[in-house]
């Protein structure tokens, strides 16, 4: 279904899809400020090259999780989808040295893994309209 999805787009649309899947659940791990800034950096494109330092951050924050033993549950679940939306906002800026194009298919994915360890049917119906109407 992600590759569906993203396929669709034109590349110029395609952050904005990605930063609504993430919106629609950036909160299910409490504030993580990394996350915030690249929802905001994901509506002004002069600011999509910025998403590689975006990334850089966000897997800093995976890989000490990692360390940790937290990537269970929600918080490795939400990392993982910003870190696919990082790179989808960076692929669409035709910056050089691209992320790997299946990004935005696992948009979809990840966005089902971190609903799926909300168990909330009225938030999964929200972030599916969320991904599907834009």
């Amino acid at each position: 279904m992600g590759r569906l999805l993203y396929e669709r787009l034109p590349a110029h649309e395609r952050p904005l899809w990605a930063v609504a899947a993430l919106a629609a659940v950036c909160d299910v791990a409490g504030s993580i400020p990394e996350i915030d800034d690249l929802i905001v950096l994901a509506h002004f494109r002069e600011r999509w090259p910025e998403a590689r330092q975006a990334f850089d951050a966000l897997r800093q924050l995976t890989l000490t999780a990692a360390r940790e033993g937290d990537m269970e549950g929600r918080r490795g679940a939400l990392l993982g989808l910003a870190e696919n939306v990082a790179k989808v906002i960076y692929n669409a800026s035709g910056s050089p040295a691209a992320y790997d194009h299946n990004a935005g298919w696992k948009v979809v994915s990840c966005l089902g893994e971190v609903l799926d360890e909300l168990g909330d049917a009225a938030r999964r119906e929200d972030a599916w309209q969320a991904i599907t109407t834009s």
